[in-house]
């Protein structure tokens, strides 16, 4: 159903969730009072205790770093330390809009309402500056902290004691908590609305939690691995690798990580050490690779027998064909000799179905190995190449971009960024004529679906795919050296682009007297194949309409084709 709500800015009538068609203020959904009975709750300060053992941390980091494709010869702890850390656990009841499609494809929205817990520290960054707790919090675990601690004082047992602030827990809940809580009740559910209510049930609930603090050296470079006191992995690192794909990858990791364990004094037993080198079952591991090798040199001695065989079989094939030819030539001399000029054409014509057999055979051939070459082909579906640089450079942008947002009228478009600055997916929605919804999801550059249907990248040449979507040709797409799309061609049209120094995207469009020009506004090139590109106008500096605290612009409006267009940007 559609929820009518009052425009706070204009006092005209309009539709949640959409803006205002008099003034073009967003219009919220109406808040709703919690029931609750309005009182406040104090709590008692509580404390969990460690239920782990040092041994146990060092053995989770250890499974860790396993898990991670790391050399390990440049791994180096420097020490263990316990911390204790405080928090405040927060009982918060939270609202917010949806829209969406039903299983027909219809619009849908709706209202999400209930009541979590959240985890957020509480410590005085003033007096100490913790590794990567500046953004700490406990969300999904909330309960189980609560239900393992006790209440008692403060304990002072610990290598480093961090003190607490001195703002209230509501003034803790304004500067970390809240944002924090809104983006993990988003996150639920794709198709959100960007304003979340949320209000606190009570005061919340002062609790310490220890933490193993492992400090290590990766390549000369530091990194921290907490566990915390009921033996939670809470890894804050820095470390970024990628997975262990192949067998041969997996067997030789094994193989650095058995070394490793032999050479570093860690303090575990034998029985540890075996456990952690059996995670990934390794013997049997090393046994399947000997044994593929085994089997890939077995089928390739069984290949070069079958092809001697077939050149065999070809040989004996042509000799059958020419003694068959031979006599057939002798038959038709014969009959030359006694009928003159009706066997003379009798001879042409048998001789002429001699040779023509004998080619018919050669060119079937070689339509039958042309044919494996191309299911050979057919079956080759590589990645489109990777971009050299992120797709929001491309539209004259800094990483750090989280999501950008055309605001018309009768079009809303929204753009989702990873932290590198790769597009990850597209969502919109289109007022004009009738209510039309779509989304997209994009890796490095790579459409990878279009309304729930694959989309195959076929390659052509070096640099040139055909993209396809249920055996329907979509597009040519052509790449420069860069990996950058240059050119995309489908059934009606043709569209370039260019990349100036900063390598920012512009399409390229015909002079009114002749020649080319490369457009004032710059975009995302793949977008010409869904068609619904948010450009950017290139001196986009000058048309800032509003920025954030640390000066980087939130909002941007300039001359679209009809009429103004909007553009809001948020940031990771």
């Amino acid at each position: 159903m559609i929820n009518k709500a009052i425009c706070p800015n204009c006092g005209a009538e309009g539709t949640v969730g959409r803006y205002c068609e008099f003034c073009g203020t967003k219009i919220p959904f109406p808040k709703e009072k919690p029931t609750t009975s309005g009182k406040s709750k104090e709590h008692k300060p509580r404390i969990v205790r460690f239920s782990t053992t040092k041994d146990e941390a060092i053995e989770l980091f250890l499974s860790y770093l396993y898990g991670k494709k790391v050399s390990f010869e440049n791994i180096k702890i420097i020490n263990i330390s316990t911390y204790s850390i405080p928090f405040i656990a927060y009982n918060v009841y939270y609202e917010y809009y949806w829209t969406g499609e039903n299983e027909d494809g219809i619009p849908d929205n709706g209202t999400l309402k209930g009541e979590k817990k959240i985890i957020i520290p509480s410590y005085d960054d003033s007096i100490q500056k913790l590794p990567s707790f500046d953004s700490y919090s406990i969300f999904r675990d909330s309960d189980l902290y609560i239900k393992e601690s006790i209440e008692g004082k403060y304990e002072t047992d610990f290598d480093v004691n961090i003190s607490k602030c001195e703002e209230t827990p509501n003034e803790i809940w304004n500067r970390l908590g809240k944002e924090q809580f809104s983006s993990s009740i988003r996150s639920m559910n794709p198709w959100y609305d960007e304003s979340v209510i949320s209000k606190l049930q009570d005061d919340g609930v002062p609790i310490t939690i220890p933490f193993y603090v492992i400090h290590f050296n990766l390549d000369r470079k530091e990194n921290y691995f907490y566990v915390d006191g009921l033996g939670k992995d809470r890894t804050l690192s820095n470390i970024r690798t990628h997975k262990l794909k192949t067998l041969e990858e997996r067997v030789a990791h094994y193989k650095n990580f058995e070394k490793y364990l032999k050479q570093e004094d860690f303090g575990l037993t034998e029985n540890q050490k075996e456990k952690l080198l059996k995670m990934y079952y390794p013997s049997s591991a090393i046994g399947v690779l000997e044994k593929k090798k085994e089997n890939f040199e077995k089928k390739k001695e069984e290949k070069k027998e079958e092809e001697i065989k077939t050149k065999s079989m070809e040989k004996s094939c042509l000799t059958i064909l020419l003694v068959v030819a031979c006599f057939i030539i002798a038959v038709i001399g014969l009959i030359q000799y006694s009928n003159h000029a009706k066997q003379v054409e009798l001879e042409e014509y048998n001789a002429e179905m001699a040779e023509k057999h004998v080619r018919d055979s050669i060119e079937h051939e070689k339509a039958m190995q042309q044919q494996k070459e191309e299911r050979k082909k057919r079956n080759y579906r590589p990645s489109a190449p990777t971009p050299s640089f992120s797709d929001v450079e491309v539209i004259g942008l800094t990483n750090g971009v989280k999501q950008i947002r055309l605001a018309e009228e009768y079009e809303n478009t929204i753009y989702g960024f990873d932290k590198q600055g790769f597009l990850i997916s597209v969502k919109y929605t289109n007022y004009n004529t009738s209510v039309i919804n779509g989304f997209y999801t994009i890796k490095q550059g790579k459409l990878i679906t279009r309304d729930g249907k694959e989309v195959e990248y076929n390659k052509v040449s070096a640099n040139e795919d055909i993209i396809s979507c249920d055996n329907y040709t979509l597009c040519n797409v052509t790449y420069d050296s860069k990996n950058r799309i240059v050119k995309i061609k489908d059934e009606y049209d043709t569209r370039k682009f260019v990349y100036d120094e900063g390598n920012n995207a512009h399409k390229e469009r015909d002079k009114y007297m002749g020649g080319t020009e490369a457009e004032e506004k710059m975009s995302i090139p793949i977008f010409d194949i869904i068609g619904h590109s948010i450009h950017i106008p290139q001196n986009w500096e000058d048309k800032i309409t509003s920025s954030d605290e640390k000066g980087r612009p939130t909002e941007i409006v300039y001359d679209g084709t009809l009429s103004k267009e909007t553009i809001k940007i948020a940031y990771w």
